[in-house]
């Protein structure tokens, strides 16, 4: 691991479901939260990056619900920077409830670090890399995100295609 991280959140009762559970937005949420606290800890708050014309973008966004949680659970997400690469980093979370060994959802985030002034990918700068990875880690072995395979078009569908930027 290169930067592990963790922040306990409490569900609020606006943050849930007609069902109770915590709505499926919210772990993105929390999960961002803990991403850019993780950040900070590392010397990288919103701010700086701002000075630096950095942001980072998600790319790819995989999360697998394990068990419901609901209103007034306490839960930790544990964030842990398993890589980074020339533009980009993997993140993976787990949520778990503090007195629990139990996981109730997994996430794994692939972000790309982009200009904020022209939206195109730059590379990662060596202080930054530096920051988030301890002496004497090796980056660059990855565990690939695993989607689902895609449900095939049914006949007949809309499609629109759109020329990428840059």
């Amino acid at each position: 691991m290169l930067l592990d991280h963790t922040l306990n959140f409490r569900i609020r009762h606006y943050e849930c479901d007609a069902n109770g559970h915590l709505n499926h937005a919210n772990y993105l949420r929390y999960i961002h939260e803990t991403n850019l606290s993780a950040l900070a800890a590392a010397g990288y708050n919103l701010n700086r990056l701002a000075s630096l014309n950095l942001v980072w973008r998600p790319r790819d966004v995989y999360i697998d619900y394990l068990r419901p949680l609901f209103f007034g659970d306490q839960v930790r997400v544990c964030a842990s920077l398993t890589n980074i690469y020339e533009n980009r980093a993997v993140w993976d979370y787990d949520f778990k409830k503090p007195d629990s060994q139990n996981v109730y959802a997994t996430s794994q985030i692939n972000s790309v670090l982009m200009n904020s002034t022209n939206d195109l990918p730059v590379q990662i700068p060596q202080e930054l890399a530096a920051a988030v990875q301890p002496a004497g880690a090796n980056s660059g072995s990855h565990t690939p995100i695993l989607f689902p395979a895609l449900a095939p078009r049914p006949p007949g569908a809309f499609i629109q295609r759109w020329q990428a930027r840059g």
